[in-house]
Protein backbone atom coordinates (compact mmCIF):
# COMPACT_ATOMS: atom_id res chain seq x y z
CA UNK A 1 0.00 0.00 0.00
CA UNK A 2 1.19 3.53 -0.49
CA UNK A 3 1.75 5.65 1.89
CA UNK A 4 2.63 9.43 2.40
CA UNK A 5 3.22 11.93 5.02
CA UNK A 6 1.34 14.81 5.98
CA UNK A 7 4.78 17.03 5.29
CA UNK A 8 4.90 15.22 1.63
CA UNK A 9 1.42 16.15 0.97
CA UNK A 10 1.81 19.38 1.49
CA UNK A 11 5.33 19.90 -0.46
CA UNK A 12 3.24 19.04 -3.60
CA UNK A 13 1.44 20.89 -6.05
CA UNK A 14 -2.28 21.63 -5.52
CA UNK A 15 -2.95 20.19 -9.02
CA UNK A 16 -0.88 17.45 -8.41
CA UNK A 17 -3.00 16.39 -5.45
CA UNK A 18 -7.29 15.20 -4.94
CA UNK A 19 -7.17 14.66 -1.35
CA UNK A 20 -10.54 12.99 0.24
CA UNK A 21 -11.28 13.71 3.60
CA UNK A 22 -13.47 10.12 4.55
CA UNK A 23 -13.96 11.72 8.09
CA UNK A 24 -17.94 12.24 8.96
CA UNK A 25 -19.39 15.34 7.45
CA UNK A 26 -19.32 17.36 11.16
CA UNK A 27 -15.76 16.37 11.71
CA UNK A 28 -14.57 17.35 8.55
CA UNK A 29 -16.30 20.82 9.19
CA UNK A 30 -14.57 21.23 11.74
CA UNK A 31 -11.64 21.41 9.79
CA UNK A 32 -9.53 19.40 7.19
CA UNK A 33 -6.85 19.50 5.21
CA UNK A 34 -6.24 22.37 3.05
CA UNK A 35 -7.98 21.36 -0.22
CA UNK A 36 -9.86 18.44 0.67
CA UNK A 37 -12.94 16.89 -0.27
CA UNK A 38 -15.27 15.52 1.58
CA UNK A 39 -16.86 11.96 0.71
CA UNK A 40 -17.98 10.56 4.09
CA UNK A 41 -16.98 6.17 4.32
CA UNK A 42 -20.02 6.20 4.55
CA UNK A 43 -22.01 7.53 1.45
CA UNK A 44 -18.35 6.31 -0.10
CA UNK A 45 -20.10 2.70 0.93
CA UNK A 46 -23.83 3.25 -0.03
CA UNK A 47 -23.03 4.71 -3.77
CA UNK A 48 -19.32 3.82 -4.32
CA UNK A 49 -19.52 3.33 -7.89
CA UNK A 50 -21.10 6.82 -8.31
CA UNK A 51 -18.76 8.78 -6.06
CA UNK A 52 -15.98 6.74 -7.48
CA UNK A 53 -16.63 7.84 -11.19
CA UNK A 54 -16.25 11.52 -9.88
CA UNK A 55 -12.41 10.32 -9.06
CA UNK A 56 -9.70 10.76 -11.78
CA UNK A 57 -8.02 7.12 -12.10
CA UNK A 58 -5.17 8.76 -14.12
CA UNK A 59 -4.14 11.12 -10.83
CA UNK A 60 -3.23 9.99 -7.23
CA UNK A 61 -6.21 9.80 -4.66
CA UNK A 62 -4.75 10.72 -1.20
CA UNK A 63 -7.21 9.09 1.39
CA UNK A 64 -7.12 10.49 5.07
CA UNK A 65 -9.53 9.74 7.77
CA UNK A 66 -8.97 10.81 11.54
CA UNK A 67 -5.67 8.89 12.35
CA UNK A 68 -4.86 7.03 9.00
CA UNK A 69 -5.89 3.43 9.98
CA UNK A 70 -9.71 3.35 8.56
CA UNK A 71 -8.38 5.27 5.23
CA UNK A 72 -6.03 2.12 4.68
CA UNK A 73 -9.37 -0.04 4.31
CA UNK A 74 -10.53 2.33 1.52
CA UNK A 75 -6.70 2.63 -0.01
CA UNK A 76 -6.79 -1.26 -0.25
CA UNK A 77 -10.04 -0.75 -2.17
CA UNK A 78 -9.52 1.53 -4.40
CA UNK A 79 -6.16 0.44 -5.73
CA UNK A 80 -7.58 -2.92 -6.03
CA UNK A 81 -10.55 -1.06 -8.48
CA UNK A 82 -7.80 0.78 -10.57
CA UNK A 83 -6.79 3.93 -8.57
CA UNK A 84 -3.24 4.94 -7.62
CA UNK A 85 -4.75 5.34 -4.04
CA UNK A 86 -2.45 6.68 -1.21
CA UNK A 87 -3.01 6.56 2.58
CA UNK A 88 -1.75 10.13 4.47
CA UNK A 89 0.08 8.69 7.13
CA UNK A 90 -1.44 9.82 10.31
CA UNK A 91 -4.87 10.91 8.85
CA UNK A 92 -5.82 14.53 10.03
CA UNK A 93 -4.78 13.77 13.67
CA UNK A 94 -1.22 14.41 11.91
CA UNK A 95 -2.59 17.65 10.21
CA UNK A 96 -3.42 18.91 13.49
CA UNK A 97 0.14 17.96 15.22
CA UNK A 98 1.82 19.86 12.70
CA UNK A 99 0.31 22.95 12.58
CA UNK A 100 0.36 22.84 16.26
CA UNK A 101 3.87 22.13 16.36
CA UNK A 102 4.42 25.12 13.56
CA UNK A 103 2.05 27.11 16.29
CA UNK A 104 3.91 26.61 19.43
CA UNK A 105 7.47 26.13 17.78
CA UNK A 106 6.64 29.92 16.37
CA UNK A 107 7.45 31.10 19.59
CA UNK A 108 10.63 32.37 20.48
CA UNK A 109 11.85 32.01 24.17
CA UNK A 110 11.35 35.75 24.94
CA UNK A 111 7.76 35.44 23.64
CA UNK A 112 6.78 32.49 26.36
CA UNK A 113 9.26 34.50 29.13
CA UNK A 114 6.92 37.81 28.55
CA UNK A 115 3.34 35.35 28.34
CA UNK A 116 4.33 33.49 31.52
CA UNK A 117 5.66 36.91 33.39
CA UNK A 118 1.51 38.49 31.96
CA UNK A 119 0.11 35.14 33.23
CA UNK A 120 2.23 35.66 36.71
CA UNK A 121 1.10 39.52 37.17
CA UNK A 122 2.65 41.45 39.93
CA UNK A 123 2.86 39.08 42.75
CA UNK A 124 2.01 35.65 41.29
CA UNK A 125 4.23 33.00 40.42
CA UNK A 126 3.88 30.41 37.64
CA UNK A 127 4.58 26.94 38.41
CA UNK A 128 4.18 24.11 36.24
CA UNK A 129 1.48 25.83 33.66
CA UNK A 130 -0.84 27.63 36.76
CA UNK A 131 -0.89 30.51 38.24
CA UNK A 132 -0.62 30.58 42.41
CA UNK A 133 -1.14 33.75 43.94
CA UNK A 134 0.75 35.08 47.06
CA UNK A 135 -1.11 35.21 50.38
CA UNK A 136 -1.75 39.17 50.75
CA UNK A 137 1.00 40.19 53.33
CA UNK A 138 3.74 38.08 51.07
CA UNK A 139 2.94 40.43 48.60
CA UNK A 140 2.98 43.35 50.35
CA UNK A 141 6.28 42.44 52.02
CA UNK A 142 7.66 42.47 48.38
CA UNK A 143 6.25 45.21 47.09
CA UNK A 144 7.97 47.44 50.04
CA UNK A 145 11.25 45.55 49.76
CA UNK A 146 10.95 46.78 46.18
CA UNK A 147 10.22 50.34 47.36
Amino acid sequence: MKTITIEELEALKDAEKTIVDIRPQDQYMRGTFPGAVSLPASRLEEQYEEETARLDKMHPVYVMCHTGEKSQEWVRRLTGDGFDAVNVEGGYRAWLRLSLSRFVGGESEADREEKRARIAGPFGIVQKGTVHELPKADAENIQQEGN
